[in-house]
């Protein structure tokens, strides 16, 4: 609940809906079925042309999961004989992976620049307040620095102040590979 509280106050900093299928804590199973047709129906309903998720090297066993259940779940939007609470969608999200924490493991092929908006993503992060504790504690890391170190190193490779770098799905049928979907 207290996470639930965090996620929504930081999509309000931005004005965005809050949407949680509201798994347990490291429960992600992408051959869970249940979840596989939860995902589809979210996919369904929002019909994104891009979907963010952690990369699968990340140190979560849940963000490990989320993105290979991403991935099995995406031809699986478009077959009607895959009933939910929404129709099926002809849509073709490109999947994009987000660096692990630590930036290890992780070969960028596209940034954004973020640094007119460095200040937002500070203030989006500190309602985390609970993640940026249990960060700090469990691995002696600070959040709040992290996105300005962190947007200055990537920003140096992609020759502009600060930079988010993403990582794109190249598997067959994940979004158009010649359309830049990012700004």
């Amino acid at each position: 609940e207290v996470r639930q509280r965090e996620a929504a106050a930081s999509a309000a900093v931005i004005g965005a809906e809050y949407v949680a299928l509201k798994l347990e804590d490291n429960s992600v199973n992408p051959y869970d079925r249940i979840q596989q047709k939860l995902f589809v129906d979210l996919v369904r309903w929002v019909k994104p042309d891009v979907i963010i998720c952690p990369h699968p090297r990340d140190y979560h066993t849940d963000h490990r999961n989320i993105p290979e259940l991403v991935i099995y779940i995406s031809p699986l939007i478009g077959l009607a004989e895959w009933p939910t609470e929404h129709p099926a969608w002809q849509g073709s999200p490109a999947v994009y992976f987000m660096s692990t924490n630590s930036g290890t493991y992780f070969t960028p092929t596209h940034f954004v620049d973020i640094t007119e908006v460095l200040d937002v993503k500070l203030q989006m992060l500190k309602s985390h307040a609970s993640q940026i504790s249990f960060i700090k504690r469990y691995f002696n890391l600070d959040m709040l620095e992290m996105p300005e170190v962190q947007g200055r190193f990537w920003g140096t490779q992609a020759s502009v102040r600060y930079a988010e770098p993403f990582e794109q799905y190249q598997g067959y049928g994940r979004g158009n590979l010649t359309v830049r979907h990012l700004p």
